[in-house]
């Protein structure tokens, strides 16, 4: 109820609308604040406790998980099709009550656009911008008669809507439920990608880590059913590539960690179903190392090799002596703080279970948790939001909850109904108010 009225404060108020004495309504929100972070001291120990759930995984292989869950399955699209909506309706509520631009990057993206007059000049970008293939997608809306302004502004609602998106097929490829694959999908929307892309205006990372996972999931269901599925892994991965280089990088290492994992599984367990997963994941790294000779041949744009160069840099051993003090700085004062959500990172411990006994599953979790958590203990201070930003906590967050869900199937539907109200209102709220929090440019 304090998280209700909490909420429903916060959206009266984008209206000047103040159903309450001020002070009251100022001290229910403090209440709901204190309610939220009431695990706040424990957010870092959740955060890293999920990043090495690798290690203990093998543990929980006692757990028994149930697969039943037959109720509302008239209403099996809902869900996703209610995420869709208010995907789009979050993150372009911060510009009902503002005109100006919110997010550090957006104003460059309108800088630029203004500088694009026809198809010659956005294909001379792609020579030397990073963030070219975003910059067209908002090129192309303005074909459709919006003004440079709303279309920068109506962006982020498209890519918000990639990503709940690809959320939702990852997450529905690994469980094959429909209705709570799409209920895992709110937490895309509740992610730190679409809220600490909103605020940082980092819209081609966030492009590129959605495509990503796009891709990901047609490699899932290569490996499980049929290779034909290998193309549009492969095509979205060329996107999510040129979207954003330096993501690209670090995508390059996590699959070249996955092949060798699942090299090293097919020697020891079952060569045949190791091997096929194996080449599937070889071809992917086979088109990465393509566009890497390609970039190179076609001389590598200039800022590319810059922010190469930077993560490059920013990499030093010496950084693993100040790894907790500069992990607390970078959550508590950097893009807002919003990386603190206690919350996201327990319902991801949930899907340990899961995880582990999805071998697939497991080895790309592996691979990808190994890579960015070695890359956030040795990286400078200034890089390790960016690394948390690509750590795929939405996803298991996501899967963590359907595996509490499943196990509550023996209670009452009043219950599960009031389990899930709690949990997708405490974290609407933790949304829009870092939504509504994000400054002005």
């Amino acid at each position: 109820m304090i998280t209700f009225l909490s909420s429903l404060f916060l959206l009266l108020h984008l209206k000047h609308i103040y159903p309450l004495p001020v002070e009251l309504e100022g001290k229910i929100a403090i209440l709901n604040i204190q309610v939220f972070y009431a695990l706040y001291p424990l957010n870092t120990f959740f955060l890293l406790l999920l990043s090495i759930l690798w290690i203990y995984a093998p543990l929980t292989s006692f757990l028994k998980l149930n697969v039943e869950f037959n109720f509302f399955n008239r209403f099996k699209l809902f869900p996703l099709i209610a995420s869709l909506i208010l995907s789009v309706v979050l993150i372009e509520l911060p510009y009902l009550t503002r005109v100006v631009f919110i997010g550090v990057d957006a104003q460059w993206y309108f800088k630029t656009l203004n500088q694009i007059k026809n198809p010659k000049t956005i294909l001379s970008m792609f020579t030397y911008e990073p963030r070219s293939f975003y910059l067209t997608i908002l090129w192309f809306t303005t074909l459709l008669g919006f003004s440079k302004e709303t279309a920068v502004k109506i962006g982020p609602a498209i890519l918000s809507i990639i990503h709940t998106i690809a959320v939702f097929a990852f997450i529905y490829v690994i469980t094959k439920n429909k209705f709570l694959s799409g209920l895992s999908s709110l937490f895309a929307i509740f992610s730190f990608q679409a809220i600490v892309g909103m605020y940082a205006g980092i819209y081609a990372n966030w492009l590129s880590l959605s495509t990503a996972i796009l891709s990901l999931t047609f490699l899932i269901k290569a490996i499980k059913k049929n290779l034909k599925f290998i193309i549009p892994s492969i095509c979205l991965l060329i996107i999510s590539n040129i979207s954003h280089p330096w993501f690209a990088a670090i995508n390059f290492l996590i699959l070249i960690l996955y092949a060798l994992i699942s090299l090293i599984y097919s020697a020891m367990k079952k060569f045949k179903e190791g091997l096929r997963e194996f080449l599937c994941i070889l071809s992917l790294i086979t088109v990465n190392v393509t566009l890497i000779v390609f970039a190179f041949i076609k001389h590598l744009r200039l800022m590319d090799a810059i922010q190469i160069n930077q993560i490059l840099q920013s990499i030093k051993l010496l950084n693993v002596f100040s790894f907790f003090e500069n992990l607390d700085f970078a959550l508590k004062f950097y893009v807002g703080g919003f990386f603190i959500t206690p919350l996201i990172y327990l319902l991801g411990l949930a899907s340990t279970p899961l995880i582990f006994k999805n071998k697939i599953l497991f080895k790309l979790f592996t691979a990808w948790f190994i890579t960015t958590l070695l890359l956030l203990i040795f990286s400078d201070l200034w890089l390790k939001w960016r690394i948390l930003y690509l750590m795929p906590f939405q996803i298991l967050s996501g899967l963590g909850y359907i595996v509490i869900m499943k196990n509550l199937h023996k209670t009452s539907l009043t219950f599960k109904t009031l389990f899930s109200t709690a949990i997708f209102l405490q974290l609407f709220n933790y949304t829009l108010q870092c939504l509504l929090f994000i400054p002005e440019y």
